[in-house]
């Protein structure tokens, strides 16, 4: 049965809507998330996450994300002791995803440039940002279970022929590009962004089949409201829209000190339990996703690790008024 259902789950990505993958800790997965986050932290900034989805059908979904940002200090003029243009600083990243899922060893592997704006508005800050990459597909055919490879009596035979007109395998190569906007203050942000701009053709087979990957549209929101000195109560949201596929992220979380526990609930899918520790520049954080939907019945759910290594460079911002993003800070 588990062969079945990852066979199944594997093939509706040859030639039908897809979805990209997800992350519990989309405010770790920043870049992933949002280009405009480019440059939004207090210095260069390195994040690592890695998940691995659904482990108890035995060949499960791997998902790996690196990515690398920065300031640059550059772009503001002054004259008179007054900043005379509204851009306060620009920021430059990385981005690269991995996800291999199943029985067919489908994978996809991505690599993304990014460029942000931060401009001063007033009392808050809005985010510009844009990323341009490339993208890679394949699939190994010869690993997929086919209706007439099962035999009634004995169940699975790999060497009955399949009856598929395929290739032993298949590699596809596409460009990518993506957009979004990010407002924030001291207290709260919300942002929105949008990913496969182009919506390019994934399709894995050879017959000319036009499958689009559909639009990624992604919104989010949330604060953080400081308690004492030592303690922050936070809250956000995620809404994603791709194709036919919706996902609604709501949670909440507190700080104290250098350790964070959380919850949050993804509508009709899993509630996801989360705890971070931060040591000096790293910060580790850990969640698990507990299935609520009608998959919970294979004993499946989700783990996920991220690392976030964050280096303050306040002497080369003395002199320049500068806010971080109020996001948990994995």
């Amino acid at each position: 049965m588990k062969n079945v259902l990852t066979c199944f789950i594997c093939v509706i990505f040859l030639n039908s809507f897809a979805q990209d993958p997800q992350f519990s800790q989309f405010y770790a997965a920043k870049l992933y998330m949002n280009p405009a986050f480019a440059g939004s932290g207090v210095g260069p900034r390195a994040t690592l996450i890695y998940r691995n989805q659904w482990p108890g059908l035995g060949k499960s979904y791997n998902t790996f994300s690196a990515a690398y940002d920065q300031t640059l200090l550059f772009g503001s003029s002054y004259k008179g002791g007054k900043r005379v243009n509204k851009v306060l600083t620009h920021g430059v990243g990385a981005i690269i995803n991995v996800d291999k899922a199943g029985e067919g060893n489908l994978e996809s592997l991505d690599f993304n440039a990014i460029y942000s704006a931060n401009f001063r508005l007033g009392g808050s800050n809005l985010l510009i940002g844009g990323q341009a990459g490339f993208a890679q597909k394949s699939i190994d055919f010869y690993l997929l279970t086919f209706g007439n490879q099962i035999d009634p009596r004995t169940g699975f035979n790999s060497s009955l022929p399949s009856g598929e007109n395929l290739p032993a395998s298949r590699t596809i190569t596409y460009t990518d590009f993506a957009g979004g906007i990010e407002w924030y203050n001291k207290y709260l942000y919300a942002g929105i962004s949008a990913h496969h701009l182009t919506q390019p053709n994934q399709s894995l087979l050879l017959y000319g089949q036009n499958a689009q990957l559909p639009m990624r549209v992604t919104g989010n929101i949330g604060g953080l409201l400081p308690v004492n000195e030592k303690t922050n109560i936070g809250f956000g949201g995620l809404y994603r829209r791709q194709g036919p596929f919706t996902q609604i992220d709501l949670g909440i979380y507190g700080n104290y000190q250098m350790l964070l526990l959380g919850t949050w609930y993804r509508l009709n899918d899993a509630v996801i339990l989360l705890a971070g520790v931060k040591l000096g520049m790293f910060t580790i954080g850990y969640s698990y996703d507990i299935t609520t939907s009608n998959m919970r019945g294979y004993g499946l759910g989700a783990h996920e690790i991220s690392l976030n290594v964050e280096i303050e460079q306040t002497s080369k911002l003395k002199g320049r008024r500068f806010r971080k993003v109020p996001c948990p800070r994995f």
